[in-house]
């Protein structure tokens, strides 16, 4: 069955980075700092076009190349539409100049291996896109035709100078509006500097920005792998993460959650209360929110914790003690991106997870009926605090 393949490139993107960054070695910004940027910021975009137009696949390929698949033409020509609209929202309304992007559609049976195109119409779209003009949108072979029928598509005149074996147009973005376009937009929420070089660490010198770090990778990330203590409810600071997590999961977006969580027997209050919280989700969620537990007890020395999004980046918190809390408590953390370590790091979750497995009746019991030193009392209290959260996060 042949499938829509979006080919999106970017226009002398490493002759540019490497001009900008010249005889900037002494202030630290580099080509390497400013592809990151851009790289940034394209992800951002991207995430934005994927909560208007999801596709069914996407990868990065290379350093200036993406490529996605659709079921339909029309969801193709409306995530691409989003994506240049809002680079050129970037362009003329924040000084975003040199992310120049280039668009490619086309139809076929799409084949990859570690990151190449192996099919022809891959190939063959990838070249136009690479060939192409900054801030063009073009479409090939047999996607003309069926374009041709929805009434709010429009061609731009045939390009010149552009040798294809298949036939080649040029969509008219710019007078389109998909029937699903959001009426009004915000600017995209670009946070710079950020994490994404191979083996670059982004050092969170306090808690709240630690939290903020983990916030914003959660909200583009598909896949988070959480390994960790209970999360003090609590605390304004992460009251705002659980409440973007509900979010998160209440909106549908698609990210799947596997929590593996210790609970210290002596922080009982907070581990009874992050049991409830997980057990909740996991029962409302079970599609997207999965967890496992296991108690620890109190002369036993706590894990580190850390976090995996998308198989790529790796969020390690970093404790000391507390006081107020009399117990260790994440005051800093770092991130990097690798792909190798982060495998490493799953592999080891999920070893673990399948030692213990999700959270069932029987666990649940064992594990609640380890926090004895809490009253009946206490625990209706905590129970009636947690379901008030459930019902308003905020």
């Amino acid at each position: 069955m042949a499938i829509s393949i979006l080919m999106l490139e970017f226009k002398g993107f490493t002759r540019m980075t490497t001009q900008m960054a010249y005889d900037m070695e002494s202030t630290g910004i580099t080509p390497e700092r400013i592809r990151a940027s851009g790289i940034s910021i394209v992800q951002e975009v991207i995430s934005r076009a994927k909560k208007v137009s999801p596709p069914t696949n996407s990868s990065h390929i290379g350093g200036d190349t993406w490529a996605f698949e659709f079921q339909t033409l029309e969801e193709a020509v409306t995530f691409g539409w989003m994506l240049l609209r809002t680079f050129l929202g970037l362009a003329t309304n924040q000084a975003v100049f040199f992310l120049k992007p280039s668009l490619a559609l086309n139809m076929g049976r799409p084949k990859w291996q570690d990151g190449r195109f192996l099919d022809d119409t891959s190939i063959e779209t990838y070249q136009v896109a690479d060939k192409g003009r900054p801030y063009h949108f073009y479409v090939l072979g047999e996607a003309i035709g069926p374009l041709s029928d929805i009434q709010w598509v429009r061609f731009a005149p045939p390009p010149k100078n552009l040798s294809c074996k298949a036939e080649v147009r040029i969509l008219d973005w710019q007078s389109m509006v998909p029937p699903n376009a959001p009426r009004t937009e915000a600017p995209p929420d670009i946070h710079l500097p950020s994490l994404l070089l191979d083996n670059e660490v982004l050092y969170a010198n306090t808690p709240a920005e630690a939290v903020q770090n983990i916030i914003r990778q959660q909200s583009r990330a598909h896949s988070v792998i959480s390994f960790g203590g209970p999360v003090p409810y609590d605390i304004p600071m992460y009251r705002e993460y659980l409440n973007a997590t509900f979010s998160m999961l209440r909106s549908g977006y698609p990210c799947q959650w596997t929590v593996l969580s210790y609970l210290p027997v002596f922080e009982a209050r907070y581990s009874f209360a992050w049991l409830e919280i997980c057990r909740w989700l996991s029962s409302n969620w079970p599609q997207s929110f999965a967890f496992a537990a296991f108690i620890i007890p109190g002369d036993q020395p706590r894990p580190f914790s850390f976090h995996i999004y998308d198989d790529e980046v790796i969020h390690i918190g970093l404790r000391s003690f507390s006081p107020q809390r009399g117990a260790p408590t994440m005051n800093s953390a770092i991130m990097f991106r690798n792909g190798r370590i982060a495998s490493r790091f799953r592999e080891e979750f999920m070893e673990n997870w399948r030692r213990i497995g999700p959270l069932d009746k029987e666990k649940y019991e064992r594990i609640s009926s380890q926090f004895s030193c809490l009253t009946q009392e206490e625990k209706e209290e905590i129970l009636t605090a947690v379901r008030e959260f459930q019902e308003d996060p905020s």
